[in-house]
């Protein structure tokens, strides 16, 4: 279903491309800096290559902004990996089962087991 959208999309953008370019073919003189540039062109011609430029600049500081975030994500997943480091450097060793004795339980504390009703057995 998208594919067909995305089509339809394509086709109107087409359609209104053309469209405008035979609704604006008036030709435009451009004097640019003490006429050093001087030509003429349609108007469409003068709209698209604005568009196209910014466009471009759009997308060269899109580019420059990721490669800056990469670079954070890098110094940031290097800081991760050293503290991980740490704490695990931190960390006493995990008690061996031999040594918890087999009557206590392992999620309650000893104090509270000492608080804990008798078991009775069942009738």
């Amino acid at each position: 279903m998208s594919k067909y959208f995305k089509a339809l999309l394509m086709l109107a953008l087409i359609m209104f491309v053309t469209t405008f370019a035979a609704k604006h073919n008036v030709p435009v003189h451009l004097d640019y800096y003490l006429k050093i540039f001087k030509f003429e062109c349609p108007l469409y011609a003068v709209i698209y290559i604005a568009f196209v430029i910014g466009a471009l600049i759009g997308m060269v500081v899109g580019v420059t902004q990721r490669i800056a975030l990469w670079n954070k994500m890098r110094t940031i997943r290097k800081e991760l990996k050293k503290l991980k480091k740490e704490v695990s450097a931190l960390q006493p060793a995990p008690a061996k089962e031999s040594n918890v004795p087999e009557g206590r339980k392992k999620d309650v504390p000893e104090q509270e087991q000492s608080q804990l009703p008798a078991q009775r057995p069942d009738k």
